[in-house]
């Protein structure tokens, strides 16, 4: 599981621990990309509270070029963001995305948008439980249904957020306004 943002309040990066610190039953890896002021409070959080169970790493800051080649180089189960506010469509979501990793996520900005049959959808406030209840959703999908929503990521991607494809659409666009 992945995560990328500003460890800052607003990002709340401390339901993913919270809700992380739920979850004994089965193992899971959870990598945080993004620094901030209060990324020493959560890793001490995460420290007292995750259980053995689940492996912890705080990369801190990284260029997008590290962030793809993690992607290219692990297998991510999802994408996980408890934003309380976003003004679009995140990049580090667009990111996750055209690797064709699923994506848990808040109901704000253009998340909303950005989640259609290839994630889980959180309300715009989730509780402690509602984001182990989507953990728990990605991690007990079949190879069948996990694939679909993978396929599902990419298909979104290339359809909305491919800056080729964006790129011809407008030029099109632009051909047909300026005849």
């Amino acid at each position: 599981m992945v995560s990328c943002s500003n460890v800052i309040p607003l990002k709340r990066v401390e339901i993913i621990v919270d809700a992380l610190s739920r979850i004994r039953d089965f193992n899971i890896k959870w990598v945080h990309f993004g620094d901030g002021k209060s990324l020493e409070g959560i890793k001490k959080k995460a420290s007292e509270k995750i259980s053995d169970n689940i492996t912890v790493q705080f990369v801190g800051h990284a260029e997008n070029k590290k962030i793809r080649e993690f992607y290219e180089n692990n297998q991510v189960d999802c994408f996980i963001t408890t934003s309380s506010t976003e003004g679009g469509c995140p990049v580090s979501i667009t990111e996750a995305m055209s690797a064709s990793i699923p994506v848990i996520g808040t109901c704000v900005g253009g998340i909303t948008e950005m989640i259609n049959g290839n994630g889980v959808l959180l309300p715009e406030n989730p509780t402690i439980m509602e984001v182990e209840k989507a953990i728990r959703e990605i991690y007990s999908l079949d190879d069948e249904q996990k694939q679909k929503m993978c396929n599902r990521s990419l298909e979104i991607w290339r359809q909305f957020f491919d800056e080729r494809n964006n790129a011809q659409h407008i030029v099109k666009i632009l051909k047909g306004v300026l005849r």
